[in-house]
């Protein structure tokens, strides 16, 4: 999801926006739970829907990358994944009925068990239903036609915390005595959309993570999910990576390191920090350039695998200079080297067999 898809979803949670179901439960510092909470927005007061809407927009808001993450289910767990079932069938249903409140209630206590927190806490789940309008040619929304409906919920989780002891007037008692001390819900420390919005679609593989602070890697294993990197973050770490290899063979080489790692068992072509590092060291750079290029990984990307995707075309590799462009196929790419030549530094490629220029063909 981006920015301009979190927004639309946030417009649905106005008081008039709000029209699915609530769940929550209420945990104590050690883990227990001393009550599980289920109703409906249609019969809450505009006043109370108002609280609720400050709480769950909350978690759409902050910066992507710092506050919002875009999650994926992993891919090397069981075919089936129960906690995504789960979540699938909490955000499609609409009956909220005692099978659904239980099936709510289970989907919490599988949360809670990856939770670590010192005091009181809650988590709090509101589905919701979305006709999203059509958009025309011109990118203007049309609200007199749907272009689908977009079902999902928006889950929290807030500290409670008990409030300050301050001095109140009794009017019973026409006096001055302690104010009567409530649990407060604060504002979310975690949270998550689900299904995301991606394209203004319904995205059942992706999971949009909020965290007030830092990521709680527990609470990711609980749904199953990794963070998603950014083709353009990848991308960019790989440029960085290149530029400290001062050797095209050695550059080649990596590259065909990389490339293996897409087959079948591995389509997304993704690679292991252990991985990366491992054909790092292969290479001709430095060890000074090498231990830079770790920490900038752990930097930009801490433990989270890479796919090669984003730098691997798995037919063709292109070589630019500055003025001329060589592309060839990715298996002769070991044929590549640079030479001197009559003092010059040149691109060598055996030339064997036909050779045609713009296809036409030549004899040498």
């Amino acid at each position: 999801m981006n920015r301009k898809e979190l927004l639309e979803v946030k417009k649905t949670f106005s008081v008039k926006g709000m029209l699915g179901s609530l769940h929550g439960a209420y945990i104590n510092s050690e883990g227990k739970v001393l009550a599980f909470t289920h109703s409906k927005t249609i019969s809450m007061t505009d006043e109370l829907l108002h609280k609720y809407s400050a709480i769950f927009k909350k978690d759409l808001s902050g910066k992507f990358g710092k506050n919002l993450h875009n999650l994926q289910f992993n891919t090397d767990i069981a075919e089936k994944n129960d906690m995504k079932e789960c979540m699938l069938k909490i955000a499609g249903e609409r009956s909220a009925d005692s099978d659904f409140n239980t099936l709510v209630e289970m989907f919490f206590n599988e949360l809670i068990k990856n939770i670590s927190y010192p005091e009181n806490y809650c988590i709090l789940l509101m589905t919701n239903v979305y006709d999203y309008p059509m958009k025309t040619s011109d990118n203007v929304k049309s609200f007199e036609f749907s272009d689908g409906t977009y079902e999902f919920f928006n889950c929290v989780i807030c500290p409670v915390k008990l409030q300050k002891a301050d001095l109140a007037f009794d009017n019973k008692e026409m006096d001055f005595d302690e104010a009567l001390r409530n649990w407060i819900v604060k504002p979310p420390m975690h949270g998550f959309l689900y299904p995301a919005f991606t394209d203004r679609m319904v995205d059942t593989e992706t999971v949009l993570y909020y965290s007030k602070k830092e990521v709680d890697n527990n609470l990711l294993n609980a749904l199953t999910c990794r963070e998603i990197v950014e083709p353009e973050q990848e991308k960019s770490f790989f440029s960085y990576t290149f530029k400290n290899n001062k050797s095209v063979d050695s550059a080649l080489s990596m590259l065909n390191e990389l490339s293996d790692k897409i087959n079948e068992d591995n389509i997304e072509g993704r690679v292991t920090k252990e991985e990366f590092i491992d054909i790092i060291r292969n290479s001709d750079i430095s060890d000074s350039d090498r231990n830079d290029i770790e920490k900038e990984y752990d930097k930009r990307f801490t433990d989270k695998d890479l796919s090669v995707n984003a730098l691997i075309n798995t037919k063709n590799i292109k070589i630019k200079s500055a003025n001329s462009t060589i592309t060839i196929p990715l298996e002769y790419s070991d044929n590549l080297s640079v030479k001197i030549v009559d003092g010059k530094r040149c691109i060598v490629l055996p030339a064997e067999g036909e050779i045609s220029i713009n296809d036409t063909v030549i004899t040498l």
